[in-house]
């Protein structure tokens, strides 16, 4: 399976095995099914890593300090003006408002302070915020850019969901998540369409069996994450929980 149409067709023919006329679920809702599986799966696993993307774009304004991100992003896992060589360092939000940090924080904001950084040159980043209430991640920068930096970009890697969705115009389009794993969108979409039917039938057992299917190939993606991301811990003497006195 390659396209949204090959899962499509593969759910209907294969799995659900719908020959009815009409169908008991339009390719419509199919396609709804098959968004949701996306979606989850993409969330459940943290599967979809950007660097490259709009989303993983931010451009600062002169003495602008939140910047909304694309409701896709779940999180920044790393941020770095263009142009500077050395990124920024995420800290809470109660550390930039002047409250007492931890000393981590302390260490943290003292290390990106070498290299004489300009005046008014962001150094730190949160994303402890929502914009509005709706749900959406917000960057915030500090210090706020002054007019040195105003239209530089931000450049962010992020862990997002789907930038396009399964519908009955993306049919051609190649899912996001990765080729192995394709067929959890099978078994998502199986489990949402017969959840979606009344309790008759044997729609419960299956809903249940296709859970039991998507649970698993989302387990078996967070191996695949993780082996990945794998990096091995550093030490040394005065840092990552090494002192010497």
């Amino acid at each position: 399976m390659q396209t949204f149409g090959d899962v499509i067709e593969h759910l209907h023919s294969e799995v659900l095995r719908d020959f009815a006329d009409p169908p008991l679920w339009s390719t419509a809702a199919l396609c709804e099914f098959v968004a949701q599986a996306h979606d989850q799966f993409a969330e459940d696993t943290l599967c979809i890593r950007d660097a490259t993307s709009a989303a993983a774009r931010v451009t600062l304004r002169t003495g602008v300090e939140f910047y909304p991100l694309s409701e896709s992003v779940l999180a920044v896992m790393s941020a770095r003006v263009d142009g500077v060589e050395h990124g920024l360092v995420r800290a809470a939000g109660p550390a930039i408002d002047g409250y007492v940090p931890s000393p981590e924080v302390v260490q943290w904001l003292e290390r990106v302070n070498y290299g004489a950084p300009k005046d008014d040159q962001p150094l730190v980043f949160a994303t402890d915020y929502s914009v509005n209430g709706a749900g959406a991640v917000a960057l915030r920068v500090w210090p706020r850019p002054s007019a040195e930096f105003d239209g530089r970009k931000v450049l962010l890697r992020v862990i997002r969901l789907p930038a396009v969705q399964c519908s009955l115009d993306t049919l051609e389009v190649v899912p996001e998540i990765p080729r192995q794993s394709r067929m959890a969108l099978v078994h998502g979409a199986a489990m949402f369409a017969y959840g979606s039917q009344d309790a008759d039938g044997e729609d419960g057992a299956r809903e249940a069996k296709y859970r039991a299917l998507f649970n698993a190939d989302i387990e078996r993606a967070k191996v695949r994450v993780a082996r990945a991301t794998f990096q091995p811990v550093p030490w040394g003497f005065n840092h990552s929980g090494f002192t010497c006195s």
